[in-house]
């Protein structure tokens, strides 16, 4: 069974359009080079009770579930509070945590600089690229990562390996003709070859410019359905370019 991942982004700043979502994109390609399935992504408040009811859906039915956004020290940060519940365990200052933070800002350390390093008990925290700092952590399949981009991809590159699986092949195809002139060509196609995903999406105005996506996990029936779809596209539409 190939590995299934669910992706939970939490801020109220990306609901209201104060900040525009680019962790998503990210860690879409990221799984995707993995081999690991994103079946969803969801977009959700800083709202304790809504973080807890997702995890409880998606935990035991998926992989993993990531999480971004939320592990601040402020109030509206309540990630960690959430999954904690969800465990059954309590927040706790780590210590390893705490002579990371000592160490980092030496005289300038001081109380409020600690609440970053409470985590739900039995957590593994996720380090940062230099190993100076805690910024995710993992709790049985939760995958938890703050929400400023430059720091979820840095933490994100330590557990990669914990994530993949058998890679996912794709190939493209560029086309000149209209969706209405292939898509009976294309339903056809996918009930041939149920093991390959084909997509279709046009790029421009008149949506002569069309691109086409495979993937699959079976190489060689990615490359026969994509030679297919050509062959029998060519056959109809005698103008067709491809690039």
């Amino acid at each position: 069974m190939s590995k299934k991942a669910v992706l939970l982004t939490i801020g109220n700043e990306i609901l209201s359009g104060d900040v525009i979502d680019d962790n998503s994109n990210w860690i879409a390609k990221k799984l995707f080079s993995l081999g690991v399935e994103l079946s969803y992504i969801f977009v959700i408040p800083d709202t304790k009770e809504i973080i807890k009811k997702f995890l409880i859906d998606y935990k035991d039915n998926f992989d993993f579930v990531i999480t971004v956004g939320g592990m601040g020290p402020t109030p509206d940060d309540v990630t960690k509070d959430a999954i904690a519940e969800v465990f059954n365990v309590n927040l706790e200052k780590n210590n390893d945590i705490i002579e990371l933070i000592k160490k980092h800002y030496g005289n300038d350390v001081s109380e409020q600089k600690f609440l970053m390093a409470i985590f739900p008990q039995n957590a593994k925290p996720i380090l940062t690229s230099e190993k100076n700092w805690a910024v995710g952590m993992i709790n049985n399949n939760v995958f938890s990562f703050p929400g400023t981009p430059w720091l979820m991809k840095d933490a994100f590159l330590s557990i990669e390996d914990l994530l993949k699986d058998e890679p996912i092949f794709k190939t493209k195809i560029n086309i000149n003709c209209e969706e209405t002139i292939f898509a009976d060509i294309m339903t056809d196609i996918c009930k041939k070859y149920p093991e390959v995903d084909v997509g279709s999406y046009p790029s421009n105005k008149d949506f002569r410019n069309v691109k086409i996506l495979f993937k699959s996990r079976d190489k060689k029936k990615i490359i026969e359905c994509r030679d297919e779809f050509v062959y029998l596209l060519s056959k109809r539409y005698t103008e067709l370019e491809i690039s």
